[in-house]
């Protein structure tokens, strides 16, 4: 063999060690690669988040108990049963919550489904009263106070006090109290009252409940729109609440702006009262030199000349682009109550009605967002006063936007009573026990609602997107969102008293809901919404397609010369057998 042929030999077989070294490594190296950048999941409770999802395990009847206490003024109480007069309003009641009579209550019901997930079970106990609290010729006006020790401080657990055959009042009386009583007067007899208490009890719960039917009834048309919740801001742990000042008058600035102390006097009791539901963060600015995005138009009104908005020019009031309100980045809602001061040429700036009439409170209220007070100057001096008396009619305006943006809804009785007078007591803290309690019972639906539909939201996403990793907090977030909805869902069972623990049942729900939602927007799960195996082959293949190819030809090439050689390895031993 000369030194040519030599040296071809020793070429060859290098290259073929070279190709099954590279070949050698890929095939040690991929097990390695797979294992390191394989998508680590962490089970997740499957069975367990789908079966919540099932109507039959949503579906619960929230209990309501309501005492009610009788003072009959005839002295002829052994003539009638008050325990039949109670079975009696009671069934009727279940007849219209849990059945589909609602027509029996008021006029005008929406057409809604009759099988809703969630309704009121009202419980109605009847007894006779003990000592003389309402004396016989006594009105509700005397003897409202007197009850109020008595009141009960459980959220579903009402007491209705009724004085009938009283001889002081014609016709009916009824005093919605704060503390979770009302009272009734009437000279009806005791016997015939249970269409009165029906009526009483019924409408007291009525808006609650025909709530409940609307928000859960799949089968509501979109003319029933509901405008009440299109205002309310959704649900979250915390809100981030600003007061700005916002001053267009270059010339004059307010010489006080007591906000500290008018949000402590008129906000905060309110938001005090909220606590069960969500947490609050309160602050306050000041800008100067606001202008307006758009120019107000010129109105003649009793021979002054005014500047007015109209309600379709209120859309664009708002001056996103000059006014700094945009909050830092962070998970708290926020909500903006803006007191405003126009420039001189814009003053006084008032907002008008449809049919050209001023607007008495100058503000009005943007869904989901905040709200806005005007303030003009004074007319003679042209200064703005705002200490904290002057702002309490700003700060009462601004207590219901945010009664409206929370979702509190008045508790009132339909007008079904004939010939009846019906009072409310204002709560203190700008919501009453009564629409305190249905808050919390709608918030707390609510948050079960968002919880199940959310958990199955993050096992859809992960059942679609493979390679979306769940590492093992998202499932402890899971698996702790999962047992506080249980626990939730136990509390709103009745215990021994015939009444639910609401105020726990919320604390469980908006765990649950926080979880959940947190969980669901974990960075490390919202990433691979941006990045899907697309993205990675998009990487790799520049890296390692051009190495891969001329690897593979040569391979191919030293496969089919191994092949050829075999064969005429084969033809010479044939040749030398014959």
């Amino acid at each position: 063999m000369n030194s040519a042929s030599q040296s071809q030999v020793e070429h060859e077989k290098s290259r073929r060690i070279v190709i099954f070294s590279i070949v050698c490594v890929i095939a040690l190296a991929t097990p390695a690669w797979w294992y390191n950048t394989q998508v680590y999941r962490a089970s997740l409770p499957v069975h367990e988040i789908r079966q919540r999802q099932s109507d039959e395990l949503l579906r619960a009847t929230l209990p309501v108990k309501v005492d009610t206490i009788f003072h009959d003024h005839s002295g002829q109480e052994d003539t009638y049963d008050i325990a039949e007069i109670s079975r009696t309003v009671q069934k009727r009641l279940q007849s219209v919550f849990q059945g589909a009579r609602e027509k029996d209550l008021v006029i005008n019901q929406p057409n809604i489904n009759t099988a809703v997930r969630w309704s009121l079970g009202i419980s109605v106990k009847g007894s006779r009263a003990r000592g003389d609290k309402w004396p016989k010729d006594a009105h509700i006006d005397d003897v409202r106070d007197s009850f109020t020790p008595g009141s009960s401080a459980d959220n579903g657990h009402y007491k209705l006090v009724l004085a009938c055959s009283s001889s002081s009042i014609k016709g009916t009386s009824v005093h919605l109290g704060e503390d979770r009583v009302v009272f009734v007067h009437t000279n009806e007899a005791c016997a015939k009252t249970p269409d009165l208490l029906f009526s009483v009890i019924g409408g007291l719960f009525h808006a609650e409940h025909t709530d409940y039917r609307r928000a859960y009834d799949t089968n509501r048309s979109t003319s029933d729109t509901d405008w009440d919740s299109m205002r309310t801001m959704k649900y979250a742990p915390e809100y981030k609440i600003t007061v700005s000042l916002l001053n267009g008058n270059s010339q004059k600035a307010p010489a006080t702006w007591d906000v500290q102390e008018a949000v402590d006097s008129y906000i905060q009791p309110f938001l005090q009262a909220l606590s069960p539901l969500s947490d609050f963060a309160v602050d306050s600015q000041i800008q100067y030199l606001a202008t307006l995005a758009l120019t107000p138009e010129k109105m003649l009104v009793k021979g002054k000349v005014m500047n007015i908005f109209r309600a379709s020019d209120l859309r664009n009031f708002v001056n996103s682009a000059e006014w700094n309100l945009a909050s830092v980045v962070e998970k708290s809602p926020p909500l903006n109550f803006l007191v405003f001061i126009p420039s001189a040429e814009n003053t006084p700036l008032h907002l008008v009605k449809s049919n050209n009439e001023i607007l008495d409170t100058n503000a009005f209220l943007m869904p989901r967002w905040g709200g806005v007070v005007i303030v003009n100057p004074d007319e003679q001096t042209g200064e703005v006063d705002l200490s904290a008396d002057k702002l309490e009619p700003v700060m009462s305006i601004f207590l219901s936007q945010l009664r409206d943006l929370m979702g509190v809804k008045a508790v009132e009785i339909p007008n079904t009573l004939r010939n009846a007078r019906v009072t409310y007591e204002t709560g203190l803290s700008g919501i009453t026990s009564w629409e305190l309690d249905r808050l919390v019972r709608t918030r707390t639906l609510q948050n079960i609602e968002d919880t199940v539909q959310t958990l199955n939201s993050i096992l859809n996403m992960i059942e679609q997107l493979e390679a979306m990793p769940v590492s093992d907090h998202i499932q402890e977030m899971v698996s702790a969102s999962l047992s506080s909805l249980d626990r939730a869902k136990k509390a709103l069972q009745s215990n021994a008293d015939g009444v639910a623990r609401y105020i726990e049942a919320a604390g469980f729900a908006r765990k649950a809901v926080t979880l959940a939602s947190d969980a669901f927007f974990d960075p490390t799960m919202v990433a691979m919404l941006y990045f899907p195996d697309e993205h990675k082959f998009a990487v790799y293949m520049p890296l390692f397609v051009p190495i891969a190819v001329p690897i593979l030809v040569a391979l191919v090439k030293e496969l089919k010369e191994f092949v050829q050689r075999r064969k005429s390895a084969r033809s010479t031993q044939k040749q030398k057998s014959d």
